[in-house]
This record gives C-alpha cells, sequence and structure tokens, in this order.
C-alpha cells in the first residue's frame, strides 16, 4: 500500500489548494490528503516551503529515507544559507535603517536650510529696506552735516578776517595810544614848563611890582618933597610925574603881558583838559578793541571746537554707513551660500 503522506502527494495537496483559490494551510492539506499524521504533513510542508523560499525543487518521487536524509541535508544547507541571508538582511537593514536615518536628517537638515533661507531672505529684505531707509537718512544727514561744515568754514573764514581786522584795528588802537600818550607827556611837560615859566615871571612880576611900587612910594615921596620945597623943582617933578606915567604904562604893559600869560595858560589847561578826555577815550577804545578781539577768539575757538565735533561726526556717520554696507555684503553672500546649500541638497 503506497504512503498516503509523502512529498508528491503534499504537493499535489497544495497545487490543488492553490487552484482552489484557497489559502494553504495544514489542516486543508490534511483533508485534502483524505487523512494522514498531522507531524508529517507539517513536517513535509515545512521542506516544500523552505526549499520553495531558496529555489529548490523537491524530488517527487524519492524514497522517504532518502527524501528525509536530502530534505535534513537540504535544511541544513538552506540554515546555512539563512543564516548568512539573516546576516546580510540584517546588514541590509541596517544599511537601510541608516540610509532611512540620513536621508531623515537630510530631509530635516533641508527642512532647517530652507526655514534658514527663508528667514535670510526676509532679513535681508528687512535689511536691504532698513539699509535704504538709513542710508537716505545717512545721506541727508551727511548733506546736512556737509552744509553745515561749509557753513562754518564760512563762518570761520569770516571770523579769521573780523579777527584779522580786529588786530590790525587793535594794533593801529595801540599806535594811536602810545602816540597820544607820548602827545600827553609832551604836552604835560610843555605845561609844567609853561607853568614854571609863568610861576617864574608872576614871581619876577611881583617883584618887579613891589619894585615899582617902591620906586612910585619914593616917587611920590619926593614929589610931595618937592612940591613943598621949591618951584624949581618943577621940571624935576615932572621928570618925577613922566617917569610915574612911564612906570605906569610898563606896569599896564606888564599887567597886558600877564593876562595874556594866563589866557596862554587857561588854552593850555583846556588843550591838556581835551587830550586828557581823548586820551580816555582811545584807551577806552583800545579796551573794546582789545575785549572785540579776545571775544572774536573765543568764538573762533568755540567755532573750531564746534567744527572739529562735527568733523567727528562726519566721520562716525561715514564708518557707521560703511558698517551697514558691509553687514549688508556679509547678508547677501551668506543668503548664497544658504542658496547654493539649499541647491545642492
Amino acid at each position: 500500500m503506497d504512503r498516503l503522506v509523502t512529498i508528491k502527494t503534499v504537493q499535489d495537496a497544495i497545487a490543488q489548494i492553490e487552484n482552489n483559490g484557497d489559502t494553504v494551510t495544514q489542516r486543508k492539506i490534511r483533508m485534502a490528503l483524505g487523512g494522514g499524521s498531522p507531524n508529517e504533513i507539517n513536517q513535509i510542508y515545512r521542506e516544500i516551503e523552505e526549499a520553495n523560499s531558496i529555489g529548490i525543487d523537491l524530488p517527487r518521487d524519492l524514497p522517504p529515507t532518502l527524501a528525509s536524509t536530502l530534505m535534513k541535508e537540504i535544511n541544513n544547507r538552506v540554515l546555512e544559507s539563512a543564516g548568512t541571508l539573516q546576516e546580510e538582511v540584517a546588514r541590509a537593514r541596517r544599511e537601510m535603517a541608516d540610509a532611512i536615518d540620513d536621508l531623515t536628517r537630510s530631509e530635516e537638515q533641508r527642512s532647517r536650510l530652507d526655514l534658514k533661507l527663508t528667514e535670510a531672505r526676509n532679513q535681508a529684505e528687512d535689511y536691504r529696506q532698513k539699509a535704504e531707509k538709513e542710508s537716505a537718512v545717512n545721506a541727508e544727514q551727511i548733506e546736512n552735516l556737509n552744509k553745515q561744515v561749509a557753513e562754518l568754514k564760512q563762518e570761520r573764514q569770516r571770523l579769521i578776517e573780523s579777527g584779522e581786522v580786529a588786530r590790525i584795528a587793535a594794533a593801529k588802537t595801540q599806535e594811536h595810544v602810545e602816540r597820544s600818550d607820548q602827545a600827553a607827556q609832551k604836552a604835560e611837560g610843555q605845561t609844567e614848563g609853561l607853568r614854571a615859566q609863568l610861576k617864574d615871571q608872576q614871581e619876577a612880576f611881583n617883584q618887579a611890582s613891589i619894585q615899582r611900587q617902591a620906586v612910585i612910594d619914593s616917587l611920590r615921596s619926593q614929589f610931595s618933597d618937592a612940591k613943598s620945597t621949591s618951584a624949581v623943582a618943577g621940571a624935576k617933578v615932572e621928570n618925577l610925574e613922566r617917569l610915574i606915567l612911564e612906570q605906569r604904562e610898563d606896569l599896564k604893559l606888564e599887567r597886558q603881558q600877564q593876562d595874556t600869560l594866563r589866557n596862554e595858560r587857561h588854552e593850555m589847561r583846556l588843550k591838556i583838559e581835551s587830550s586828557e578826555i581823548e586820551i580816555k577815550r582811545l584807551r577806552a577804545d583800545h579796551d573794546q578793541g582789545r575785549d572785540d578781539l579776545q571775544l572774536a577768539n573765543r568764538s573762533m575757538m568755540s567755532l573750531q571746537g564746534d567744527y572739529v565735533e562735527l568733523e567727528r561726526s562726519h566721520a562716525e556717520m561715514n564708518h557707521h554707513y560703511r558698517s551697514i554696507s558691509d553687514d549688508n555684503q556679509k547678508l547677501q553672500q551668506e543668503i548664497s551660500q544658504l542658496k547654493q546649500g539649499g541647491q545642492q541638497d
């Protein structure tokens, strides 16, 4: 009696079940065979599956012992191949997992780069708009600073010229004051000389007056004596009268000279007072000119300080403008690098 469970009968049962469109199971194989040991059916079915998995067709008509030996050998080979295949599959799976991780990281990195690129573009646009606004403002500020610098230069030149004019005027005033001082000193010297002469003349006049008065008194006394003594003395009296008249004329002339000297002294005093007033005015003009010159110097120094401060502000503004331009260029370079990195990814 033929064996019910063999490789051939199990393969036929599997083919029949698959042709019916059903799923092959150990139970359906046993039903198709009409019986048989479940263990034998399960073992042969497993051997057939293992042989099919490695592409081997099992002989259908071998004796059971030989078929079992062959299947054991095949199973051993299959197990060896399966171990190698499992290692290769595990390695392939690891490589695939690594590749998937790399791909995931690459996608994440690309997403981050896209986000950075978008942020960089937005930031670049903001920087560009800000730079354009700041450039316009800076250009206007620089233009205003240039105008202020030009105006300050003109004002500085004007003050320099005014200061030079003030220096010249002060020098002329100083020279005028010095000449006036010399004239005043000369006038004072002349006045002192005239005063000394006037004093000497006054003393001489007083002395002469005293002497003339004494002479007149003596002549009067003599005249009185002459009148009382003799008519012969008429001629002498006449002479005495003539002498008295002459003395009176001399006295009158001396008085006129004294009046003239007094008038001259008064005029000299007026000239001295006028010279003193002129000297005071010139000194006041000199002091005012000196004050104006000092004020002009202080104003010029203040303007020079303002000019230096504006020059420094102008330099800082240019430095700030160049810094913004450099930052903008660096940002453009970073955007270009990010774009290139995104295209390569």
